[in-house]
């Protein structure tokens, strides 16, 4: 009986590398094939990156191209981005126009879009032509550069916290090259 058993874990432990290894060429092929299907999702999402109220159409697109896939799916849409009626306090017009903000952070593309409409498209870009601007990445400092508006601050890594030490650092360089001169 203990030959048996011995000879049996001496025969699976031969075979399983074959099996893994026969499984590691599916699984390559697998990817293989639905690489440029996904090549082509991401060239898709970055053409259209998520803007404002649209973000059901991202989600649909998802759904469809895995449904495409035979993927069984179920959707729920979990937040709606929506604008709202700008705020009269505090006056941002004309802290703006005072030049009493040292910086205006934005941390996505409809974010930017609110701004530009609670402010309008030209006093917007004029108004933040004398400030620094900070995006929290290149997707929300794209849609800013569409209306006029040119972000200084754009860290690499695309966190609030990452944000905030880009701010940090800014100033500091700031302050250092004043110092210095």
């Amino acid at each position: 009986m203990k030959k048996f058993v011995l000879a049996f874990c001496v025969l699976v432990s031969l075979t399983t590398p074959l099996f893994a290894i026969d499984m590691s060429r599916e699984i390559d092929a697998a990817a293989a094939k639905i690489m440029p299907k996904v090549v082509e999702w991401r060239r898709h999402f970055h053409q259209f990156p998520e803007l404002s109220n649209r973000e059901v159409n991202t989600a649909k697109f998802v759904a469809d191209e895995l449904r495409k896939q035979g993927a069984d799916v179920t959707e729920v849409v979990a937040y709606r981005t929506i604008a709202t009626e700008p705020e009269r306090e505090p006056d941002v017009y004309h802290m703006l126009l005072e030049r009493r903000l040292d910086v205006v952070t934005f941390t996505s593309p409809s974010a930017v879009r609110s701004f530009v409409g609670a402010l309008g498209r030209e006093p917007a870009a004029d108004l933040l032509q004398t400030t620094v601007v900070a995006a929290i990445g290149p997707v929300t400092a794209k849609a800013a550069a569409q209306h006029g508006i040119q972000a200084k601050i754009v860290p690499d890594n695309y966190t609030v916290p990452a944000l905030v030490d880009a701010i940090g650092d800014y100033f500091r360089k700031q302050k250092a090259a004043g110092e210095s001169s």
